[in-house]
């Protein structure tokens, strides 16, 4: 079954969300360059550019997909945003049964990419479903035929899909590597935790650049055990000027225990606020009990409620989940 596309056809250029996939990918788009001739790349990238200027962000309007042929002569036009919609539907409809990760017949497992996100970049997946539909393969004589504007709704989609990543339109950087907060980065994040300076050219080596003059290269941003001992150092001082300043440790330590509040849940709740700015993100209910448990031991050795709660926070400022730049897929 031909999609009909010339180098006429307009192309949908959706801006839509991130795409997971492994470090170090290379996007389909990169391996399979578009002809310098080609009408439809540059008219892909030129849309893409207009789009970037205009400050769009997210999924972006609903651009047509290719025309693909439809039953007596009609056409199906389908935007690659309308794949959470009607796409699915008819793909839960239709495929699911068979294809689930549960039951994923002939090893296909469709019901797993019911996001785009995960979806679009599936491509030999795509090329696979378009070949069975086409050829009347699938879905099995026993559960009956497509009919013809089912059949032309997937198809189109999958035709604009894999149209947009070959047009060069769109380039997948792949997943954000792990890495450390360089120098800089860890300086003025100090400063806005506990209104400290510290002079960290005075403890820290210079950050590598890779070879690429940048400071952010996650290749070089990992931590030697050198390294580790700089940051001990450097929690050290940090709060060996917190408990030298009044107005540094009431921002470490806005509760205090008194009457109303017992040193345990006055290190909780210090710990709560301070975790999640620390972390950058909210904090689950077992890592603040895992720091509450560290005070806990200098408040069982009799020591005082100052010297609980800095050595909880130095077991917060060494976590890999304040060190490290920790960013989730979406």
């Amino acid at each position: 079954m031909g999609s009909g596309r010339g180098q006429d056809d307009v192309v949908p250029v959706g801006l839509g969300g991130a795409h997971p996939h492994p470090v170090f990918s290379m996007s389909f788009a990169q391996s399979h360059p578009p002809t310098p001739a080609s009408g439809m790349a540059r008219r892909a990238a030129a849309l893409m550019a207009l789009a970037t200027l205009a400050g769009l962000s997210g999924t972006g309007p609903a651009h047509p997909g290719p025309a693909t042929a439809g039953a007596a002569g009609t056409t199906t036009v389908v935007a690659i945003s309308d794949y959470e919609g009607p796409v699915v539907d008819l793909l839960e409809a239709n495929c699911w049964d068979c294809h689930n990760p549960d039951d994923p017949r002939g090893s296909i497992d469709l019901e797993s990419y019911h996001r785009l996100a995960d979806a679009r970049p599936q491509l030999k997946l795509w090329n696979s479903v378009r070949e069975q539909i086409e050829t009347g393969a699938m879905p099995p004589a026993s559960r009956g035929e497509l009919d013809e504007a089912t059949k032309a709704t997937i198809l189109a989609w999958i035709d604009a899909n894999e149209d947009f990543y070959r047009s060069g339109a769109i380039v997948d950087p792949g997943r954000t590597m792990l890495r450390r907060l360089n120098r800089n980065e860890y300086r003025y994040t100090m400063r806005d935790l506990l209104g400290v300076d510290l002079d960290v050219a005075a403890i820290f080596p210079i950050d590598g650049s890779g070879g690429a003059g940048f400071d952010n290269v996650a290749d070089t941003l990992f931590i030697p055990p050198l390294l580790m001992e700089k940051y001990i150092e450097a929690t050290d001082l940090a709060l060996d000027e917190v408990m030298g300043s009044d107005d540094a440790r009431r921002r470490l330590m806005p509760h205090r225990p008194g009457e109303d509040m017992d040193p345990a849940a006055a290190l909780e709740r210090n710990l709560r606020q301070f975790a999640h700015r620390a972390f950058r993100r909210p904090v689950e209910d077992g890592e603040i009990a895992r720091l509450v448990s560290i005070g806990r031991r200098v408040l069982d050795r009799e020591g005082g409620f100052d010297e609980a709660m800095r050595m909880a926070a130095t077991a917060t400022l060494l976590s890999p989940h304040f060190l490290l730049r920790i960013e989730h897929d979406p």
